[in-house]
């Protein structure tokens, strides 16, 4: 009895001083400006305590460069847009679009590129167009990239009217107009490669069926030159098979 006795005085001791160094250790706090503070029941000569302090110290000023990366983040908003180059210098590009004119400073950080290879600003043009993407970061646009395009990326016009087919072929509608100028007024429309005639519920029909009177709605857009090219017509009454 008296060896059971002994031995458990001996766990009771160990477990007390096990949960006494533990709640010495839970015992360190931190303040507002991350410092560490040890409290009066800590001997700061410990090294369990130096070893957990330093630990401490090293997670807070990670975390301290993670949220400020953070933020910094968050204040920079993604942008992007189209313009065309009207100006160019040794280290600045001008555009203009439907903002108005702005000049982007072009530095190291910022890359060029035209079919798919990066470039050096002196292979930029005037007239030349480009796609512009980079972060708006308080009332300063900074770019990170450009795409540019010796061809035009300004959308092209859309075009859609009612009328009366008054003669269709493989490659041309001649239509008549609902709001027309004058009595006479019919244009003559470009079919598109890719034209799609419908139906008047909106499914693919056949261009058979399209013929001089019927009413139709066509959808289309007008090019650089001015022509009008057409890539939907559409029924606006019943098909009929013809005989």
């Amino acid at each position: 009895m008296s060896k059971l006795k002994t031995t458990l005085l001996i766990t009771s001791l160990a477990t007390a001083l096990f949960f006494s160094q533990t709640n010495n250790i839970l015992s360190v706090a931190i303040d507002k400006d991350s410092d560490i503070e040890i409290s009066p029941t800590i001997d700061p000569a410990d090294p369990t305590t130096k070893n957990l302090k330093e630990r401490i110290e090293k997670v807070v000023e990670e975390k301290k460069d993670q949220i400020k990366g953070t933020i910094d983040d968050l204040s920079q908003k993604s942008y992007g847009f189209i313009a065309q180059v009207q100006r160019l210098t040794e280290e600045t590009i001008t555009v203009e679009n439907q903002d108005g004119t702005q000049i982007l400073a072009i530095d190291d950080q910022v890359t060029l590129v035209k079919d798919g290879q990066e470039i050096e600003l002196t292979k930029v043009a005037v007239d030349d167009w480009l796609i512009i993407m980079g972060y708006q970061e308080d009332a300063e646009f900074n770019p990170k990239r450009i795409v540019v395009s010796s061809e035009s990326l300004r959308p092209s016009p859309h075009l859609v009217m009612f009328g009366t087919i008054k003669s269709l072929s493989r490659s041309k509608l001649d239509l008549e107009p609902r709001q027309k100028q004058n009595e006479t007024e019919v244009l003559s429309l470009t079919l598109s490669q890719n034209i799609e005639f419908q139906d008047l519920q909106g499914e693919t029909s056949q261009t058979s069926l399209f013929t001089e009177g019927l009413q139709v709605l066509v959808v289309g857009y007008q090019n650089e030159d001015g022509e009008q090219i057409i890539t939907t017509i559409r029924s606006l009454a019943p098909l009929t098979e013809t005989e």
